[in-house]
């Protein structure tokens, strides 16, 4: 039988859940609920005392009348087989659409190349340089001249270490996919939009235990002739062993209020 783990924003330990509470997408006003709910009672009355001292009352969205912007999460899936079972899932909130965003904004758009870390000795240049282009745009690239080299990417990796957001890789990169036919959207309205980049990664030749998971994008910056690859999203998950043949998932959803 499949398990479903799930960690909730606010909480620290996983639940197993059902199927629909797993694959249940949260609006980012849910998050808010959740978020609040977890405060300690202290908390949560000195944060009800703020907000009635500056006139906001329960009616209002979010924290002081702050709503959340977006909502983004990570998960892992593990598969016996292209095609098969289910054997297992893990989803939970990821915090790398905030700790990358800003660098990748500063990237696209600046005339020199970002200052980065990097835990794997001579694996990018610090300017992640992968592919060369001739080309007088800059922005995301959808559609470079190598047809590999397009849209999004999923990896998977086996290292451990803080999510810091100058990487430019994953800390021990086992593989990775690309991803660009996997990337669609969920929900569309006037009240939310959520999207999914996910794909699916056979484990050759050997065994191993995924413990962190990223999402890539290539990027032509301003001036620049060289598409960059770079992480959009970063995240560790608790060391999910998979044998030679099994599938792993990796899969990044963003919600937001439209």
């Amino acid at each position: 039988m499949s398990r479903f783990l799930r960690l909730f924003p606010g909480e620290t330990e996983y639940r197993e859940v059902s199927e629909k509470e797993y694959r249940h997408d949260i609006h980012p006003h849910e998050v808010e609920r959740m978020l609040r709910n977890s405060l300690k009672p202290a908390e949560r009355a000195a944060l009800e005392a703020y907000e009635k001292s500056i006139g906001i009352d329960a009616k209002d969205p979010g924290f002081a009348g702050e709503g959340l912007v977006c909502h983004l999460e990570a998960s892992l899936e593990k598969y016996d087989r292209p095609g098969g079972k289910l054997l297992e899932a893990k989803r939970w909130p990821s915090k790398s659409y905030v700790r990358w965003f800003a660098r990748i904004i500063r990237m696209s758009m600046s005339q020199v190349s970002e200052t980065l870390s990097n835990d794997v000795a001579a694996a990018y240049t610090p300017a992640m340089a992968v592919d060369s282009v001739a080309s007088s745009v800059f922005g995301l690239v959808q559609d470079p001249n190598t047809t590999d080299y397009t849209g999004a990417n999923m990896a998977i990796g086996s290292g451990v270490g803080a999510e810091d957001s100058g990487y430019t890789n994953l800390i021990v990169p086992v593989a990775n996919q690309v991803a660009r036919q996997a990337v669609y959207t969920t929900t569309e309205n006037a009240a939310q939009i959520t999207f999914s980049v996910n794909e699916g990664i056979t484990i050759i030749p050997a065994a191993v235990s995924i413990t962190e998971i990223g999402l890539f994008a290539y990027i032509l910056p301003f001036n620049a002739t060289t598409i960059q690859r770079t992480l959009m999203a970063y995240d560790q998950v608790t060391s999910t062993p998979f044998t030679q043949g099994q599938v792993a998932v990796p899969k990044y959803t963003l919600s937001f209020v439209a």
